[in-house]
C-alpha cells in the first residue's frame, strides 16, 4: 500500500490478494514493524495498534483478490472484493451496455485482453459496476486515474490490452495493437 491521491482519494491504497479463507492483517507504518502499525478499532475505523484488521468470514468466498484503502488522518479504513475488471465503451463489443471480462495473473497484478475495438473510447471498470472505474485524464499518459476521462481508441483493429495494479498507487494501462 502507498499514499496516493487518486480520483479524490488522499491516502494508502493497494490491492492485495488474499489466499486464505479467514484473513488477519494489520497496516504498518513505515517498512518494519518498528514503526508502529494500524489495527482494527471497529467499524472500519482504525487505532495504533490495536487488533488484526479482518475481512468477512466465510471461506473460499473470502478469498481473491481486495482493494484495500486506509485514511491515516480521520483513521478509517475500507475493502472493495475485485471479482473482474473488464473494458467498456463505444470502442468495445458490448459497447456501454455490459463489461468485456479480462483475465487476471495475480503473479504480476495484471488484468489482460485480447480482443477487436472499433474507433471510439472506452473505460476500465471493477465488478461490472460504476463504483470503481478508470479512464486516463488529458492528457492520457498510461496512468489511469479513477473516474477518470474516456480512453480514445483512434484506430480500429486487433488489440492487447493490460492493466497493472500489482504496484500500489503506481498503475498504468497499455493498448497494443497487434
Amino acid at each position: 500500500m502507498v499514499k496516493t491521491r487518486n480520483g479524490g482519494f488522499g491516502g494508502y491504497e493497494g490491492y492485495i490478494v488474499f489466499n486464505n479463507g479467514s484473513p488477519e492483517f494489520k497496516i504498518v507504518k513505515g517498512n518494519n514493524w518498528g514503526a508502529g502499525d494500524y489495527g482494527n478499532a471497529g467499524g472500519g475505523n482504525l487505532q495504533n495498534g490495536g487488533p488484526n484488521l479482518t475481512l468477512p468470514s466465510g471461506g473460499a468466498g473470502v478469498t481473491g483478490l481486495y482493494r484495500i484503502r486506509a485514511n491515516t488522518t480521520d483513521m478509517t479504513w475500507s475493502f472493495d472484493k475485485i471479482n473482474t475488471w473488464g473494458i467498456i465503451g463505444s470502442s468495445t463489443a458490448n459497447s456501454w451496455n455490459s463489461s468485456t471480462p479480462m483475465t487476471f495473473d495475480p503473479a504480476t497484478g495484471n488484468w489482460s485482453i485480447t480482443t477487436n475495438l472499433t474507433v471510439g473510447e472506452m473505460k476500465f471498470r471493477a465488478n461490472d459496476a460504476w463504483s470503481i472505474d478508470f479512464g486516463d485524464n488529458a492528457p492520457a499518459d498510461g496512468k489511469p486515474e479513477y473516474g477518470g476521462a474516456n480512453i480514445a481508441v483512434t484506430q480500429a483493429g486487433n488489440y492487447t490490452i493490460t492493466l497493472n495494479i500489482g504496484r500500489g498507487g503506481n498503475y498504468s494501462y497499455k493498448l497494443r495493437r497487434n
